[in-house]
């Protein structure tokens, strides 16, 4: 009589056990590895566990190849290797981040260092422009301010050397900030690419579960059918020997009617023979007989 009380895990340890040694987990292999069960708490229990294995196939493929190791080991260094990688992901992204925001304040630094430039720069164009007017007044008003006015022109000079110096710097910044620009877009596409490459290798960790579970359910179907030729080879054999186990039933039969025959055929012949020995010895007794009265 089956008992209850089978659990989740004891009727995935023993698909497990079945699936390993070549055999479909099936309720009525499962209950006979239990010894126990009703059939609705295996069939609900085997359904949970065919769902789950596409799963765990998937997680045994991102697990490390340690060979030598114990399962333990293997399952707790699988375990910090992918901890390990999303740690690594997250100081990527973290440094990532950081880069960008270095970039971007770098860039608004460049632009506010821009526009003061061009703001010295229209500062002095108009110094500049209000020492050329200052010093053409001086010039109309003292023709014979010679040196005045060679001093307002060294003054202008200054200011044109400064403005040049003041655009060259400009020019320097305009650069600096197109490099940084170049460098920001040239790590949008590095991360970009490495977030295509990280999806195409996890499609191809799930193509790659996914043929395992085809071969594996192709080889399940194959061992079903080479299991029922099997069983249809046993039967037709049983049937043979069952026939062979007949005959051979019959034929000693047939022997023991015969030795019986035999027997009764030997035990009538028996009279017959000792009344022919009878016979052959009275002749010699009688001639025994005569001798002897003869002699006497």
């Amino acid at each position: 009589m089956a008992r209850s009380g089978v659990t989740e895990e004891q009727v995935a340890h023993a698909a497990d056990e079945l699936l390993l040694a070549g055999e479909r987990p099936t309720i009525e292999r499962v209950r006979a590895s239990l010894g126990t069960g009703s059939p609705n708490t295996l069939i609900r229990h085997l359904d949970a566990w065919w769902k789950r294995l596409g799963e765990r196939l998937i997680e045994n493929r991102r697990q490390i190849d340690l060979p030598d190791a114990p399962p333990q080991v293997s399952e707790a260094a699988s375990t910090l290797w992918r901890l390990a990688l999303a740690k690594a992901a997250e100081g990527a992204t973290a440094d990532l981040k950081a880069q960008r925001a270095a970039l971007e304040r770098q860039r608004l630094d460049l632009e506010e260092q821009r526009l003061q430039a061009e703001a010295r720069v229209k500062k002095a164009e108009a110094h500049a422009t209000n020492a050329a007017l200052a010093s053409e007044r001086a010039q109309l008003r003292a023709d014979g301010l010679d040196q005045l006015r060679e001093q307002h022109v060294a003054r202008i000079n200054a200011l044109e050397e400064e403005i040049a110096r003041t655009r060259e710097h400009s020019e320097k910044l305009l650069v600096e900030q197109k490099a940084a620009s170049e460098q920001i877009k040239e790590l949008l596409r590095s991360a970009k690419a490495e977030r295509a490459s990280a999806a195409e290798h996890i499609r191809s960790v799930e193509d790659r579960a996914h043929q395992e579970i085809d071969r594996a359910r192709l080889e399940t179907s194959r061992s079903a059918k080479r299991i029922a030729e099997l069983e249809k080879q046993i039967q037709r054999q049983a049937a043979e020997s069952a026939k062979r186990l007949d005959r051979l039933a019959r034929d000693l039969r047939e022997a023991d009617i015969e030795r019986v025959a035999l027997r009764a055929k030997i035990a009538s012949e028996k009279p017959a023979k000792a009344k022919r020995s009878t016979v052959k010895k009275s002749p010699q007794r009688l001639r025994a007989r005569l001798h002897g009265s003869k002699v006497g």
